[in-house]
């Protein structure tokens, strides 16, 4: 409906301007309060004892790394809310649920992974288990890189923001979480 937001160059100017209208009291709200967030995070993490699979130790240690919290934060997260059953309807208007996995459901908040030249098949694979179950793709965020890589630097690491089939390319993860946030209020 909007050719412009197709435009990868300026779709995200476009929803920062109308989040900046809308909330203008709230424009960088993500971006000042996350350090401070990171600090809460490893105490929630800690007084909870939680657990996040085989990596999770390396992770967890990367949140106390002054130079890559920022991603390890990002891949945890989602991982602390307990999955919901998603009721959909299938075939033959049959109705059914479905209970995802942690890393399926933080998969569909920001997916890792670790070539660029995975992210079109990626993309495919969201969008075919989607219609699978009957529902819609929102917006999400791909992440090509590693923070476990000798020489790390957030330069190496791509990020990109999928709204429908339009890919927003981002400096660092964190803008790309900035603006996905603010996409769901801006398109409402």
């Amino acid at each position: 409906m909007f050719p412009a937001l197709t435009l990868s160059s300026l779709g995200p100017s476009l929803i920062e301007s109308d989040f900046n209208y809308l909330y203008p009291l709230n424009t960088m709200e993500l971006l000042t309060k996350f350090e401070p967030f990171i600090q809460n995070f490893i105490k929630y993490i800690d007084d909870n004892y939680m657990h996040f699979g085989t990596n999770g130790l390396e992770y967890i240690a990367e949140l106390n790394n002054p130079k890559r919290p920022v991603y390890a934060a990002l891949w945890l997260f989602p991982l602390i809310f307990p999955p919901l059953c998603i009721k959909h309807t299938v075939k033959n208007n049959k109705k059914s649920s479905w209970r995802p996995s942690k890393v399926e459901q933080a998969c569909s908040f920001i997916r890792f992974i670790n070539n660029v030249n995975d992210v079109k098949n990626t993309q495919k694979s969201i969008v075919k288990k989607a219609y699978t179950f009957g529902l819609t793709v929102q917006p999400y965020i791909l992440t090509v890189g590693s923070i476990f890589e000798e020489i790390y630097s957030e330069e190496r690491i791509q990020s990109f923001l999928v709204i429908n089939s339009t890919k927003y390319k981002f400096e660092t993860p964190l803008k790309a979480v900035d603006t996905c946030f603010k996409s769901f209020f801006t398109f409402n």
